[in-house]
């Protein structure tokens, strides 16, 4: 199916079913993305009914006009490894301000020298699934090492986080089960929900999430999902008084704590150590890929739950096991951990040192308590031009436009970690600032109890 050229400022693509979706043009005759959000040109239910060419056309004309526009800043090529500064395809060097490297394990020699190690003693694939012949040595290691870092009886490891989330909730929860998510959850414990019936309660609400508990009274298996840390707001779940809540109700409690390892608790074991560990979800989950420094996934639980998992789940039955190196650092990062506690340390001098300047410039940050500062600004293309400008200025940020987050909460998301210098961290503050105010974000006319009011109207 070809475009229909309407008019000079008007795309149109019309289906076998005669379902016409038209788009306006920017000057650049494409499809103009200051009146579109991605939701239209990739999530909308009438592009069902498009063939594919045409999905594939109108997507692309969208990013060809973020591109034109230079609002484009996703996908930057990194020619250095992940560090708090980093150089681009294009020779830029850059402060990164994106990373989930929290306490920066991917350049800490002794995690470096156990991957070599390993690589030299081992090589690199596991050569099959875990359940076959993929489990070695140091697989067993990383998993006893992890259930006793975490607090739970038994672990085992996936080759993503995100394989992790979809498996299990997928391998548990059937038709006449549901799933009572936090509307701030991870896409992939979204998307593990899509085998069962789902309710969304919102945000940290123990209201909200009550209501949602007394109407699924009549389901099965009832299982309230949560993060420890939240990956767009940076708080950390009221994991407390939601156990309390929904155990009361009969309800297990699956808790994915990508963000909250390395950054909370003691020496980083994550959120059930924020609460003293007098607070015991049902299922842990959570991934290599945030301060851990690598890459894999991995679910703990009881001893029953874990040799369930271990047949029934698909992520992990038909999945290759993580590779040697990646596991032989992950479990030196974890040693490092427990045994170099100042690097915690510095990355909560860090954390609050940037929130209370960020503060003081009046940004809108939420209720943040950790490594994830989101500026919330509640406009797209503020966002995206906010990114490319500090981008441009050497500062490398994440842009969050709708649908990733509700409209009016859109933000561009910034993450401190622990190697950042204070030079680093006061160059970049500056540059927020002149941004802030050349956008209009930020303003020393109006105090900062009314600028934090007006953002979450």
């Amino acid at each position: 199916m070809k475009i229909i050229e309407k008019n000079s400022t008007q795309l149109s693509f019309e289906s076998a079913e005669n379902n016409l979706l038209e788009f306006s043009t920017s000057n650049f005759g494409t499809i103009d993305s200051s009146k579109y959000s991605l939701l239209e040109c990739l999530y909308d239910k009438r592009l069902n009914q498009q063939p594919l060419h045409s999905r594939f056309e109108i997507l692309n004309s969208y990013l060809d006009d973020l591109k034109s526009n230079q609002l484009f800043t996703y996908k930057r090529v990194m020619t250095t490894g992940c560090d708090a500064l980093v150089r681009t395809q294009d020779g830029k060097e850059m402060i990164h301000l994106a990373s989930n490297d929290y306490l920066n394990m991917s350049q800490h020699h002794r995690v470096k020298e156990a991957v070599v190690k390993a690589v030299k003693d081992f090589g690199l694939g596991s050569g099959s699934v875990s359940m076959l012949s993929g489990t070695h040595a140091i697989h067993s290691q990383l998993e006893k090492k992890l259930a006793a870092f975490k607090g739970v009886d038994h672990v085992m490891c996936f080759s993503s986080g995100y394989a992790t989330n979809i498996g299990v909730l997928r391998a548990l929860l059937g038709e006449r089960d549901v799933a009572i998510c936090d509307m701030y959850a991870h896409a992939s414990l979204m998307d593990g929900c899509v085998s069962t019936n789902r309710m969304i309660f919102k945000h940290n609400d123990l209201k909200s999430l009550e209501h949602c508990l007394q109407k699924a009274k009549n389901y099965n298996n009832k299982m309230v999902i949560i993060d420890g840390v939240y990956s767009m707001e940076g708080d950390i779940a009221k994991l407390d008084e939601i156990i309390d809540l929904a155990h009361s109700y009969g309800a297990w409690v699956l808790m994915d704590d990508a963000h909250g390892t390395g950054v909370v608790g003691d020496c980083g074991r994550g959120t059930m150590s924020y609460f003293d560990h007098q607070f015991k979800v049902d299922i842990l989950t959570g991934t290599f890929s945030k301060a851990v420094g690598a890459v894999g996934g991995f679910v703990g639980g009881s001893k029953e739950l874990i040799s369930y998992l271990q047949i029934a789940c698909r992520s992990y039955m038909f999945s290759t096991s993580p590779a040697i190196p990646v596991a032989a650092g992950v479990l030196e990062a974890i040693n490092i951990m427990e045994e170099e506690p100042e690097i915690m340390q510095k990355l909560h001098e860090n954390i609050n040192y940037f929130r209370r300047k960020i503060t003081d410039l009046g940004f809108v940050i939420g209720e943040t308590q950790t490594a994830i500062i989101p500026l919330i600004i509640g406009d797209d293309i503020k966002v995206k031009t906010m990114a490319y400008q500090l981008n441009q200025s050497g500062i490398l940020v994440n842009a969050v436009p709708y649908p990733a987050v509700p409209k009016k909460q859109t933000r561009v998301r910034i993450s401190i970690t622990a190697n950042l210098t204070k030079s680093q961290m006061d160059y970049s503050l500056k540059h927020l600032e002149r941004v802030g105010k050349e956008l209009n974000i930020i303003s020393t006319i109006y105090p900062k109890s009314v600028l934090q009011d007006a953002a979450l109207v």
